[in-house]
């Protein structure tokens, strides 16, 4: 149970700050570099994703 906790606090924390740099960087007018920095961050979590997968599939 106390791992189900920690897990759920860290992705918390983890979506919470991914969305703050997202509209901040939208606020300061940066509107691209909030869609590349989105983009690219959702691209390499999930190539993560599937790599610890895979690795674990062994």
């Amino acid at each position: 149970m106390t791992i189900v906790g920690v897990g759920f606090c860290s992705a918390y924390t983890t979506f919470s700050t991914f969305s703050y740099e997202l509209v901040h960087l939208r606020e300061k007018g940066q509107g691209e570099k909030s869609v590349l920095h989105g983009a690219s961050s959702l691209t390499v979590g999930l190539l993560a994703a599937a790599a610890g997968l895979a690795i674990g599939s062994f």
